[in-house]
């Protein structure tokens, strides 16, 4: 697998609403940016999204175009994508840009 189809990878991951994976995966200082909230911390991005999972809110499918990593040091790369998204059992979808600034820690 490439570095670009790992860090995809990582994304989807992270897409599912799966706390596990995001305290798994992001760093402790970690910053998330959305149009609704604006910048948020990690806790309270997975209290975000603790509270979207007992609503019975997950995302049911996700696609990813005009993906491009962009080496910024040895360990550090942004990824950049366009991610179309439905929420599982509803019609209306959504659109976004988005940025992820990944460190490699280890292998």
């Amino acid at each position: 697998m490439n570095h670009k189809d790992t860090l995809l990878q990582i994304e989807r991951t992270l897409w599912k609403n799966d706390i596990a994976a995001y305290e798994r995966t992001l760093t402790d200082d970690a910053t998330l940016v959305f149009v609704e909230t604006g910048p948020i911390s990690k806790a309270r991005a997975i209290d975000e999204i603790r509270k979207e999972n007992e609503r019975g809110r997950r995302w049911g499918d996700v696609r990813f175009d005009d993906a491009q990593v962009t080496p910024v040091s040895d360990d550090v790369a942004a990824l950049t994508y366009k991610a179309t998204a439905h929420w599982q059992n509803e019609d209306a979808g959504m659109t976004a840009l988005c940025t992820s600034v990944d460190v490699r820690r280890g292998e």
